[in-house]
């Protein structure tokens, strides 16, 4: 049985997952992607370290599901664009980019 935590915990990740995928569907349909980099380029670098603490773990799980077969013809290029990032990543820097980056 889950607790009110973990339900609140499960419901902020859904919330945080929708979001992102909204926002990359209105980033492409609006040809925005130039835009948010540059406004990104300038973000504190601590707020850049929190970002990559969420993107490089999505990365990891795209390259995962390219290795597992876990896409198909809409999502097959960003699985194996990930796929071939992540290989040429060593161990450690695949641990430390899904489980912790330094927050300084």
């Amino acid at each position: 049985m889950r607790t009110s935590a973990q339900d609140r915990g499960l419901e902020g990740a859904r919330d945080i997952a929708s979001a992102l995928l909204s926002a990359g569907n209105t980033a492409r349909h609006a040809h925005k992607c130039d835009l948010i980099l540059d406004e990104l380029s300038r973000a504190h670098r601590t707020e850049k370290q929190n970002l990559a603490t969420l993107v490089l773990p999505i990365v990891l799980q795209m390259a995962n599901d390219y290795a597992t077969n876990n896409y198909d013809l809409r999502n097959e290029a960003a699985c194996k664009i990930a796929h071939k990032m992540v290989s040429q990543l060593n161990d450690d820097d695949k641990h430390v980019a899904k489980y912790g980056l330094p927050y300084i």
